[in-house]
């Protein structure tokens, strides 16, 4: 499945945003509070691909001093699921989320252990091609990385 243009500038505008400031990354967490960032808060790609949405329109932060992460979203549809707000926002069909490789693509670009040279090398897969990764970005040390045969 194709992702449409405007998931493409989405996805790039969020990696562009990770890239050039790190503060507001770590793939480990859907979302949670940071008084480290500028925005005072830090996600994962998913999560910040939620936070740059329009249509966001309210945080649900677990209250607990333990487990301070952040896992549900509030959109005009209702409550979400950091992922699958995320997905929702990448996929214009959002049944394919749970149908056939895209799916596992979608899974993989949300997986926690991704470097953001993964992240990158994940989403030209998804965007097929139609990303523009920055310089300062090497993919190559990317073990998703696979040169084309152009």
């Amino acid at each position: 499945m194709t992702i449409s243009t405007k998931a493409v500038e989405r996805l790039q505008a969020v990696l562009d945003t990770i890239t050039k400031d790190r503060s507001r990354w770590n793939q480990r967490v859907w979302l949670e509070k940071s008084s480290d960032s500028a925005c005072g808060t830090v996600g994962c790609l998913a999560g910040n691909l939620v936070l740059q949405d329009p249509q966001l329109q309210d945080i649900v932060w677990h209250v607990d001093d333990v487990y301070s992460e952040v896992q549900h979203v509030v959109f005009p549809g209702g409550i979400e699921i950091v992922r699958d707000a995320a997905a929702r926002i990448l996929l214009d069909d959002y049944e394919a989320l749970n149908s056939g490789d895209d799916e596992d693509t979608v899974e993989d670009l949300f997986n926690g252990h991704n470097r953001l040279e993964d992240l990158w090398c994940i989403g030209q897969l998804l965007a097929e091609g139609r990303l523009e990764i920055p310089e300062s970005v090497d993919v190559t040390v990317s073990h998703l990385y696979y040169p084309s045969d152009d």
